[in-house]
């Protein structure tokens, strides 16, 4: 689909395409169990298929880019000052950054006991509650 400049309006922006190629080779290296449980084209929240200008996995191999470059889980600071992809997005797509770092298959990291408490709160109305996380103790 094209708008009135006769660009392609699901492409990255053209100053980005060298990044957003870096993520392409993350895509196919998402650990199977992230690709298991969140569906490349559906809202993560309410499930809803929706074509997106960045998938799920695009996004999710953003944060495995900065994962490698960093050598440690990002941050919403480390998104702010190194990603491409901003960080409006993942607040869209996910309601938090910590989520889409645990969608990712990383354990969310908290600057705070009571920004981790709220999360752990906010957790428990969409997880089941069967349902554990390792570092929720």
């Amino acid at each position: 689909m094209t708008d009135e400049n006769n660009q392609d309006r699901d492409a990255p922006p053209i100053k980005g395409i060298e990044e957003f190629n870096k993520y392409i080779r993350f895509i196919d290296v998402l650990p199977d169990d992230v690709k298991d449980r969140i569906a490349k084209h559906a809202h993560p929240l309410t499930g809803e298929q929706r074509n997106y200008r960045y998938d799920n996995y695009v996004l999710l191999a953003e944060i495995h880019h900065l994962h490698d470059s960093l050598c440690r889980v990002p941050t919403t600071s480390d998104l702010e000052k190194k990603g491409t992809i901003s960080l409006p997005v993942y607040l869209n797509r996910f309601g938090t950054f910590q989520r889409a770092v645990e969608a990712a298959g990383f354990e969310p990291v908290f600057t705070t006991e009571q920004q981790k408490a709220r999360y752990l709160a906010e957790y428990q109305d969409l997880a089941d509650p069967d349902e554990a996380k390792p570092w929720s103790n």
